[in-house]
C-alpha cells in the first residue's frame, strides 16, 4: 500500500471520529462552553482535513474560503478549549476574542497571497505560523499552570499528557508546514504529506477518546456544587473534613494569602493533600481550587463594596487585601460571578443602602 493511499485512509479515518464526536457533543452537552470549544476546534480540524484532501487550498471560491477559515481557528479554538474545560472558565473576554479575530485575518490575508508557483508569502506567513504556534502554546501553557488548581482527579491526572500530546500534535504539524514553506498539503511529498496526516489523526483521536473516556458527571459539568446524596464512611469522614475547611479558611482568613496552594492549605490541615482534593470537589462540589478561594474572597469584596463607611477606599486596596493578586485577575473573576463591573456592584449597593 502506497503512502498516498495510507494517507487518504488517514484522512478519512479522521473525519469519521471529528463526525462522532461532534455529533455527541451536540446531542448530551452542546450547552457547556467546553463542549462548543471542542465543537469548533473539530470543525476547524475537519475543514482543514477537507479542503487538504480535495485540494480546495486556494483563495479562489467560497467554499475554500469557508475551509480555510476554518483551518486558521484550530491553535485559537485549541487555547480557548484548554481553558473552558480545564480551568472551567465560564467566559472569555474581548481581548481572547480580538486575538483570534487578528490571527484570522493574518492567517486568511497568507492564504489570499499564496501562489503554486512560489507557495507561501514571506512576509504574512512568518507571522501567522507564530501566531499559530503561539496560541497553541499558551493551550499548553494553560494545562500545565494550573494543574494543581485543578480539583476533578480524573481529569487531573489526564490533562498534562492529553494536552502535551495534542499540543505538540499540532505544533509539529505547524513546524513541518513552516520548513517545508507550504500553506497546503498539495505541495508537499507523500512522506510529509502522511506525517501530517498521522498527526492529524493523533490529536482527533486524543480529543475524541478522552472526551468519550470520561464519566458523564465529570466530563463538562457545571460550576455549581454537586449533590452526592451517598452516606458511605469515606463521605462522611470527606464532610467532616470539608466542614473543618470551611471553618478554618472563613474564621483564619487563609484565603487572604494570594500564595496560597492546596498543598499548603493542607499542611495548615494536618491531612493529606488527596483527602483535601477530595473533600472540596466531592463534598463542596468545587473543581477547580483558585475558584474555591475566591468564592471567600469575592464575599469579602462585596461587603466591603456595599459597605457606605468604606465608600472612599479604591476598589484595588478592597481586592488585594482579600487575596487577589492583581486588579486583572479580580475584574475577570468579579465579573465572572457577577455579570457587572466592580464600581457598578458599588454604585447599585450604595444606592440601595442610602448612602
Amino acid at each position: 500500500m502506497s503512502l498516498a493511499e495510507l494517507d487518504l485512509m488517514a484522512r478519512g479515518g479522521a473525519l469519521a471520529l471529528l463526525a462522532l464526536v461532534v455529533a455527541l457533543l451536540i446531542r448530551d452537552h452542546r450547552h457547556a462552553l467546553p463542549a462548543r470549544m471542542a465543537i469548533a476546534l473539530m470543525v476547524g480540524i475537519g475543514s482543514s482535513v477537507i479542503a487538504e484532501t480535495h485540494g480546495l487550498t486556494r483563495f479562489d471560491q467560497p467554499l475554500s474560503v469557508m475551509l480555510l477559515i476554518g483551518e486558521a481557528s484550530i491553535s485559537g479554538f485549541f487555547w480557548l478549549f484548554v481553558r473552558s474545560w480545564f480551568n472551567d472558565e465560564a467566559r472569555f473576554g474581548w481581548a481572547s476574542w480580538s486575538l483570534i479575530g487578528f490571527t484570522l485575518a493574518v492567517s486568511l490575508a497568507n492564504f489570499a497571497l499564496w501562489t503554486p508557483e512560489q507557495g507561501n508569502f514571506r512576509p504574512t506567513d512568518l507571522p501567522m505560523r507564530a501566531l499559530w504556534l503561539g496560541l497553541a502554546l499558551a493551550g499548553l501553557w494553560v494545562a500545565w499552570q494550573g494543574r494543581e488548581n485543578d480539583l476533578v482527579e480524573a481529569r487531573r491526572r489526564l490533562r498534562i499528557g492529553f494536552v502535551w500530546a495534542t499540543g505538540s500534535a499540532l505544533i509539529v504539524i505547524n513546524l513541518v508546514y513552516a520548513v517545508n514553506n507550504l500553506t497546503s498539503i498539495e505541495r508537499a511529498g507523500p512522506a510529509v504529506a502522511f506525517a501530517i496526516s498521522f498527526a492529524i489523526v493523533a490529536v482527533t483521536a486524543g480529543i475524541g477518546l478522552t472526551i468519550l473516556g470520561f464519566r458523564r458527571g465529570d466530563i463538562f459539568l457545571g460550576r455549581r456544587p454537586l449533590v452526592r446524596p451517598e452516606a458511605s464512611v469515606d463521605d462522611r469522614a470527606s464532610a467532616i473534613l470539608a466542614a473543618r475547611v470551611q471553618v478554618h479558611v472563613a474564621e483564619q482568613r487563609a484565603y487572604r494569602d494570594e500564595t496560597l496552594t492546596i498543598a499548603a492549605l493542607a499542611a495548615q490541615l494536618g491531612e493529606p493533600e488527596y483527602r483535601l482534593r477530595r473533600a472540596i470537589n466531592g463534598t463542596l462540589g468545587h473543581r477547580n481550587f483558585a475558584t474555591f478561594l475566591n468564592g471567600y474572597r469575592l464575599a469579602e469584596v462585596k461587603a466591603a463594596l456595599s459597605d457606605p463607611a468604606q465608600r472612599d477606599v479604591p476598589i484595588l486596596t478592597i481586592a488585594l487585601d482579600a487575596g487577589f493578586g492583581s486588579l486583572a485577575t479580580f475584574n475577570r473573576a468579579f465579573r465572572d460571578i457577577e455579570s457587572t463591573t466592580p464600581s457598578a456592584y458599588r454604585a447599585a449597593a450604595l444606592a440601595l443602602a442610602g448612602a
